[in-house]
């Protein structure tokens, strides 16, 4: 008899959410879509340089609602069955004026943007790993200076 119609979707969620855990040392929702293929990785990386056609990075989720929300509540519920402990982290980059604050969700509402702020690390991860985790977490990349060389390409 077969299980719930979601299931395989269930499995591959998990499946996603465990490869980032054991590849990063942590997991948030951005790792997640990325694992599963439903974020590609260069789109995430020129929202954190501040590319102008990546503002924000929803649009970029290529995923439907109902099939958003089945990923939310099984990445949730694998979350809560493994016991992982949350770490919140500022999603920035570094600008010309400074670290700038980058945004998900095209409204920057505060509840979403928490959440995918939001990464889990296993509970019985030691103080100073996790203190070293979080660091690394919030630091934003390295300021990247291009030179005009010429007029070409333009």
């Amino acid at each position: 008899m077969a299980g719930p119609p979601y299931s395989n979707f269930q499995e591959r969620v998990e499946r996603a959410a465990e490869a980032a855990l054991k590849r990063n040392g942590s997991v948030g929702p951005l790792e997640l879509f990325q694992e599963m293929r439903l974020l590609q990785p260069c789109h995430v990386e020129a929202w954190r340089k501040g590319n102008e056609h990546y503002r924000v990075l929803q649009p970029w989720i290529r995923v439907g609602p109902e099939k958003f929300q089945k990923t939310i509540r099984h990445f949730q519920e694998w979350v809560k069955q493994r016991g992982l402990r949350p770490i919140e982290a500022a999603h920035t980059r570094r600008g010309p004026g400074g670290i700038e604050q980058l945004h998900v969700t095209e409204d920057s509402d505060p509840q979403w943007e928490k959440f995918y702020r939001t990464y889990y690390t296993p509970a019985d991860l030691p103080e100073k790993k996790t203190a070293r985790l979080a660091a690394k977490l919030n630091r934003p990349p390295e300021l990247m200076v291009f030179e005009k060389v010429g007029d070409e390409g333009k």
